[in-house]
């Protein structure tokens, strides 16, 4: 693929009618482009200290196409105007997709994106300060800021959300095609994802963690969510299919798979295989507390698969 760079300059836009402001929140630029992606790449955009906001609609073809719109408040309208025009973009098509980089004048400047992509295509998202959210994403889905909100909406490919102490969250519309698997790590932020479907594997330090599954989900995912002191909240597919190996150092467990341990026994680890065991569940905590919730549409003995007071160990 041959690389090329479009510088994305205030004369360059002026030129090209691509340049607008909106006054009604202060000052606002557009930058329409476009340039050559495949099913498989990534469209990457890096700003550091900046809001970033990717909504994805998919062509029928190779190649992007879309506008970026950048934000900027100020004390004044002309401060507001200065800060877009010593905001530099550029886009750079290289071997793995489309890198956009954004270095702004000033810090938080919201920073969104409509683009068409190809179906297949990933989108990765890099902030260091400001929160990061991809919507309609079919292809892999990664986003990583160290102290902002981290979120992946109506997102089927695969997802990596990262943040040292912003929260993560996953979301979906009704019956929206879902992630076949989720990977959410954040130090002191919490995690939240609901009506997840595939597999999932949740870490925070001190941030509690709420996972909830679709009432159509597979029975038998992989889970593994652990927090060092955080609460858990957890809501399985409603016909459950896995062992369940649940556990905290001095928290407490309790919900529609807790129970009371048998003698001898410590409340603390509870441990059980649920219809042929065929899937995995575990939930880790240091010092917080676990709940279990019964699933959504599982009010028969059959699917609700209590746990049983021998398991406790």
């Amino acid at each position: 693929m041959k690389p090329c760079i479009l510088a994305a300059t205030l004369a360059l836009f002026l030129l090209a009618g691509c340049e607008r402001y909106d006054y009604e929140t202060k000052a606002s630029r557009t930058i329409d482009f476009s340039a050559n992606i495949a099913s498989g790449q990534t469209f990457l955009v890096s700003a550091p200290g900046n809001h970033i906001d990717v909504n994805v609609t998919h062509g029928s073809g190779p190649g992007c196409k879309g506008k970026l719109t950048i934000k900027a408040t100020a004390n004044s309208r002309k401060a507001a105007e200065k800060s877009l025009k010593d905001t530099q973009v550029t886009f750079k098509e290289t071997s793995t997709g489309v890198n956009v980089n954004v270095v702004a004048a000033a810090r938080h400047m919201p920073l969104v994106f409509d683009v068409t992509l190809p179906k297949g295509a990933g989108v990765e998202l890099r902030s260091e300060t400001g929160n990061v959210t991809g919507n309609h994403v079919d292809g892999p889905f990664k986003a990583v800021s160290q102290t902002g909100m981290v979120s992946a909406e109506d997102v089927s490919g695969p997802i990596s959300l990262q943040s040292d102490t912003g929260a993560v969250g996953v979301t979906y519309p009704d019956d929206a095609p879902r992630s076949p698997k989720i990977t959410a790590t954040s130090k002191s932020g919490d995690v939240h994802c609901d009506d997840i479907a595939g597999d999932v594997s949740v870490e925070s330090q001190s941030g509690d963690i709420d996972v909830t599954y679709w009432k159509n989900a597979p029975a038998s995912p992989a889970v593994k969510i652990h927090t060092e002191s955080g609460d858990i909240d957890f809501t399985p597919p409603g016909a459950l299919d896995a062992h369940v190996d649940v556990s905290t150092g001095s928290g407490r467990i309790s919900g529609s798979l807790a129970v009371s341990p048998a003698p001898g026994a410590s409340a603390k680890t509870i441990q059980v295989t649920v219809g042929s065991g065929k899937g995995s569940v575990t939930l880790q905590t240091g010092s917080g507390d676990i709940d279990i919730h019964e699933a959504e549409g599982s009010g028969d003995e059959e699917s609700s698969a209590p746990l049983d007071s021998s398991t406790a160990i």
